[in-house]
């Protein structure tokens, strides 16, 4: 965390010249021309978790309802304040009050940081009835999507009412509480079938809500050690980056095709004909009574449609834990230079851990030739595909 004089060097660092301040300091370690001229966006948030009154985060420095309006005040006041830094004020994953609150005494934040991670705990008796991959997969899949879709319809409330943008500082899979055993956390954070749960949710987190802006985290870890559980393969999403011997998760996978077709503006897609649903039967949802058994439904298929310019992106996930959809794209314009990214897998539990030896989740990357509308696929199950093109119709809404 900062005070409100740090700031200043902050922001010399940022923007100021070579010979300015910590401008100098920036240009000594290497690069002379400011921040703000060398990157689109520079998105800053203030401590990590300066809210947070458990534990150790009691020595943060968060210093009441000031605290973030003092600092980013007093940022935009600088002389090297340009307008592509982003301020974040932060909060707590579905916690509207907190936002609420938080927002009405921080009117200079140019957003909102929440960290909607997904599934914090697991115990014995919620993986009841969840015996095969497909069953535990169609429940974590409806999990991820009711909470991205109704737990955090208030943060939406929220984001329209105060008019401030939401972004995402901290997202994936959590699973380290509860006394539920280790193997089925680590099926779930490796595999190809949990990466699509946390990619499914970002997207969902985008298109409902807006949430444009999100971090994953994180870039490299192996495993974290979880109190009387044991040692959880989370967070990261890369197992070596060493020469010869790069290794990706799953998740880190679909991260990567997922920012081949995101552009511009975000479309909306409509999806018709047979469009079916899966079903996951369970005990634990989120928003719903624990120890109760519900069930939910869920469309198999998810869609995602991007415009910039003449540059089109649309990105498919199958949740289907068994069986490939057939599906039939239709859009406005012809196309040309039809690229195509897909993650697929022999199984929904197939991971890229070292200890499985060669690497099981790939990406199959290929132009197409003759894609227009009309254009027919079968989405294998438990799969991500992405497609970028040019098309000849400019306009943005199509």
């Amino acid at each position: 965390t900062l005070n409100v004089e740090e700031i200043d060097s902050l922001m010399e660092f940022l923007g100021a010249p070579s010979d300015i301040g910590y401008g100098k300091l920036r240009a000594e370690l290497g690069h002379p021309k400011p921040w703000t001229e060398s990157n689109m966006k520079i998105n800053i948030e203030i401590g990590n978790e300066a809210w947070n009154t458990f534990g150790p985060f009691m020595a943060g420095g968060y210093n009441g309802p000031d605290y973030w309006n003092d600092i980013f005040s007093r940022a935009k006041q600088s002389p090297h304040y340009k307008p592509n830094i982003l301020f974040h004020a932060a909060g707590q994953n579905v916690q509207s009050n907190m936002s609420e609150k938080i927002l009405k005494d921080t009117p200079s934040a140019d957003r909102y940081a929440v960290a909607p991670y997904i599934l914090h705990s697991l115990e014995p008796e919620e993986l009841e009835g969840l015996g095969t991959d497909d069953q535990l997969f169609s429940w974590l899949y409806a999990y991820g999507i009711s909470l991205m879709r109704n737990q955090m319809a208030k943060q939406g409330e929220v984001s329209k009412k105060t008019g401030v943008e939401f972004s995402v500082y901290e997202v994936n899979h959590h699973i380290t509480g509860g006394k539920a055993p280790l193997e089925p956390r680590n099926k779930i954070v490796t595999s190809i079938g949990g990466a699509l749960n946390v990619i499914n949710g970002m997207l969902i987190l985008m298109h409902d809500y807006g949430i444009r802006t999100q971090n994953f985290f994180t870039l490299t870890q192996k495993e974290y050690n979880a109190s009387g559980v044991g040692n959880v393969r989370l967070w990261g999403s890369v197992l070596s980056q060493k020469k010869g011997s790069e290794r990706y998760r799953p998740t880190c996978l679909a991260l990567e095709i997922a920012n081949k077709a995101i552009v511009g503006n975000m479309l909306e897609t409509v999806q018709s004909g047979g469009n079916p649903v899966f079903s996951a039967e369970a005990k634990n949802f989120p928003g719903l009574k624990k120890g109760d058994l519900h069930k939910l439904e869920y469309p198999k298929i998810w869609s995602y449609a991007f415009a910039d310019g003449n540059t089109r992106g649309l990105i498919l996930i199958n949740l289907d834990c068994s069986s490939k959809q057939p599906v039939e794209l239709k859009f406005s314009g012809t196309a040309t230079d039809a690229q195509s990214w897909l993650m697929t897998a022999d199984r929904i539990s197939a991971n890229n851990e070292f200890e499985t030896g060669e690497a099981q989740v790939k990406i199959e990357e290929k132009n197409i030739k003759d894609f227009n509308s009309g254009f027919k696929l079968d989405l294998p199950p438990f799969s991500m595909q992405v497609f970028r093109w040019k098309s000849n119709n400019n306009t943005t809404g199509e």
